[in-house]
């Protein structure tokens, strides 16, 4: 027999190789993100991870990844950026789409920071 369902995990991120970067609801929370914040991400060189950068009350002017909700009261947030999604998918190891999962949020002195897992992607 073969399993029809292969993979149950659903993705907590999913970046696109034309720049669109989708948050699940899930990150969202643990970040707090809200309309209009530029999120980053920040890499000790073994680990990257998600966190705002900006604060949409701090923001003036354009900025690169600010976030959105994906429809009207929604949870799940999108944005674009090029330079943030060919480093993920640089560093997962695929060109058009990386399903990604995150780990447990931990809070320090830059904000809260989520880790993005790059080791694999949930894409079959």
């Amino acid at each position: 027999m073969i399993s029809i369902l292969r993979q149950s995990r659903r993705p907590d991120i999913t970046v696109y190789a034309n720049g669109r970067i989708d948050i699940s609801a899930s990150v969202a929370k643990s970040l707090a993100l809200q309309k209009d914040d530029v999120v980053d991400i920040l890499s000790d060189g073994h680990e990257d991870y998600l966190y705002i950068k900006l604060r949409a009350a701090d923001t003036v002017g354009k900025h690169e990844a600010v976030c959105r909700p994906t429809k009207p009261r929604s949870n799940n947030f999108r944005t674009y950026s090029s330079t943030l999604a060919n480093y993920l998918l640089q560093r997962v190891g695929v060109e058009e789409r990386a399903n990604l999962i995150v780990g447990k949020p931990k809070d320090t002195p830059e904000g809260i920071l989520v880790p993005i897992i790059t080791r694999f992607s949930l894409s079959r």
